[in-house]
């Protein structure tokens, strides 16, 4: 599974991206022992976070002819995260900040990448074709294309082998592995160095689109030259038998790592001039703060980058950014939205430009779903969670539409499930789309009293039909028993989600329901989450609202199943249905997208969790030279594309 959570929070918001694990810091979100997510996934000090994103399309030859060539691109990153980690094999310890999308993924590209406008597999820039599937999809093969490293080797099933040799011997320490998953449900693998291939055999049929969108997006091939225990100490963890590998790999791997987490020599290292990608690094400094990328001009791919120099500036602050940007000294920065004029829902831009003499790029939405977490096995709040009633109640008290206007300004989109809803895309069913618990606070005070509950002229409801049958409050709930006070934690420094929850907390009070919003240190947060039964003491929280979408941005496919599945890492509300668990094995062992369009049907009907609006994609100004810059739902970023005029 590939997913995360890790955080960026260009312009204000949070907002995380699903990976593997929760990743740590002041911006990280959901610190499991195994999930960013993630997941699945930080996917994180005002309105909105983000990475950056660029994407363009191929040039016609006239539009081509009036490109110049050269020139540095300035570009603000998110501000307080430095870059910190280059080789892409990293622990969950480093998923944090720009290090994957706007470095890594730079040099060194996975195996197959996809585009955000529109979201697509993008073949011409992927080093393989499209994956064959034989054999009740148990067999899979991929057919590299021999793109060129820059020392001149060619990228061959051996860089496709030394990658799955450290995940073989290391994947208890990749950031992308989930038990069960990719290496767990290899049988074996075989290479044709002739042929250019590599088949995976499976133990199991696997749904060939979860698998090519999830299991094999985690593949980075890697160059010879890496293939070293210590200086100058040649290795063969790229040999394509599994007993070398388990031998010669972890020396490898604790080479590499030990280099990658020497940043002083990152720019001078010849282990990370060797790269596939359009970029290569001529200086890291500042601890990280300012990182200088120049054109791989051996890179195989199209199109060739045309600039010169791409500087990424890592500020102190949005204040510091957004000073730089209104200078002139950034070709591409950042609004942060407390800057910004409101804009009206839907619409593509606030009504002004903040920085005159900029181009002001339409804010999109983000590839995201967004909701607060309430815990099933808290020993007081619990019982009443595991009943439909109350959760059907507690959706129809979330006014999404006046969060969007108030709360987030207008940057935000409408979202009832856990299928990003925007773009367009084809697994947001049409049940997510008919709303079925849109704000009403009559049919949420409806869903209390049908069920044995009275709610009083102020105060907490109190149950006057116990019981378990129809219309009765539902097990372990006694007579005259009151609704108990909620403490609902959210992140803090951010008004946008104190807003949101004052809003929620106003609503619910009118139907009996009494929530607390405490605003709470993002660390203190992380620590609530480790999976958990009623009688032990970390199981004390209640409900928690990271305010970070999450973003499945690496994942086209939806991470239902490692948010819902039991025992998966993402399940920190402790969500237990057999019928919900059949569904996630299903929907990744068989074709198509009907076990899960019905998983997430039923997740939708049973409001699973409480759904909250997405925050919108950032707010882009961009020196009106510049061209070939679009943002992209998925954060692609794609700096090869940008000319200057």
């Amino acid at each position: 599974m590939f997913a995360c959570r890790t955080c960026h929070k260009k312009g204000g918001f949070k907002v995380a991206f699903r990976r593997r694990a929760f990743g740590s810091g002041a911006t990280a979100v959901r610190n499991l022992p195994a999930r960013t997510l993630p997941v699945f996934v930080a996917l994180c000090a005002t309105l909105l976070a983000l990475s950056t994103a660029v994407l363009g399309g191929a040039p016609s030859a006239a539009a081509a002819a009036k490109k110049a060539t050269g020139g540095t691109v300035t570009m603000a990153t998110t501000e307080g995260e430095p870059f910190s980690y280059i080789f892409p094999f990293m622990s969950n310890e480093y998923l944090y900040g720009p290090d994957i999308h706007e470095f890594q993924f730079l040099m060194y590209r996975p195996l197959y990448w996809w585009n955000g406008s529109p979201y697509k597999l993008t073949l011409s820039r992927s080093l393989a074709d499209y994956p064959t599937f034989k054999n009740n999809d148990k067999t899979v093969t991929i057919k590299l294309k021999r793109w060129k490293w820059s020392d001149g080797q060619t990228l061959s099933p051996q860089s496709v082998a030394f990658f799955m040799g450290l995940l073989l011997t290391e994947y208890a320490t990749f950031w992308s592995y989930i038990p069960g998953d990719f290496p767990d449900s290899l049988a074996s693998t075989s290479y044709d160095n002739a042929a250019d291939t590599v088949t995976f055999h499976l133990k199991e049929s696997v749904n060939p689109t979860w698998f090519l969108e999830n299991q094999l997006l985690m593949i980075t091939p890697f160059p010879t030259a890496w293939d070293l225990s210590g200086p100058g100490k040649k290795s063969d963890c790229e040999s394509e038998t599994v007993k070398v590998e388990k031998a010669d790999c972890p020396a490898v791997y604790k080479y590499l790592t030990a280099q990658s987490k020497d940043t002083t020599t990152y720019a001078t290292n010849p282990l990370w001039q060797v790269v596939d990608g359009p970029f290569h690094l001529t200086k890291f400094a500042s601890g990280g703060t300012s990182v200088t990328l120049e054109p791989n001009k051996s890179y195989t791919g199209s199109p060739k980058a045309r600039i010169s120099k791409l500087v990424f500036d890592v500020p102190t602050s949005t204040a510091s950014e957004y000073s730089l940007l209104q200078s002139g000294a950034l070709t591409i920065g950042y609004v942060p939205f407390t800057s910004a004029p409101t804009k009206s829902p839907g619409a593509s831009k606030p009504p002004s430009n903040p920085v005159p003499g900029d181009d002001l790029v339409s804010v999109g939405p983000i590839w995201a779903y967004n909701d607060v977490f309430w815990n099933y096995n808290n020993p007081k709040l619990g019982p009443l969670v595991h009943e439909l009633y109350f959760r059907q109640a507690m959706e129809s008290l979330v006014d999404q539409k006046a969060d969007i206007q108030t709360a987030l300004r207008g940057y935000g989109f409408y979202d009832v499930g856990p299928n990003p809803p925007d773009p367009t895309n084809v697994f947001e069913t049409s049940y997510e789309k008919t709303d079925p618990y849109s704000y009403s606070p009559a049919h949420a005070r409806k869903y209390l009293t049908s069920n044995g509950w009275k709610i009083p002229s102020s105060g907490a409801a109190y149950c006057v039909r116990p019981g378990t049958g129809k219309g009765e409050c539902g097990k372990g709930i006694t007579h005259d028993e009151k609704i108990p006070s909620i403490t609902l934690q959210y992140s803090s420094g951010n008004q946008t989600y104190a807003l949101e929850m004052s809003n929620l907390q106003s609503d619910a009070a009118g139907a009996g329901i009494e929530i607390t919003p405490v605003a709470t240190a993002s660390g203190t947060i992380d620590s609530e989450f480790p999976s958990c039964t009623p009688n032990q003491s970390e199981c004390k929280w209640q409900m928690i609202y990271l305010g970070t979408a999450d973003v499945d941005t690496d994942v086209p496919y939806p991470l239902s199943t490692v948010v819902f599945k039991k025992g998966a890492v993402f399940n920190v509300s402790n969500y237990l249905n057999a019928y919900v668990t059949a569904l996630c094995v299903e929907s990744v062992t068989q074709p198509g997208n009907k076990a899960l369009d019905t998983l997430d049907n039923y997740l939708v009907k049973t409001a699973a969790l409480l759904w909250m609006p997405v925050p919108d994609n950032i707010i882009y100004e961009v020196n009106p030279k510049l061209k070939g810059f679009v943002e992209s739902p998925i954060l692609t970023f794609q700096p090869e594309t940008l000319h200057f005029s």
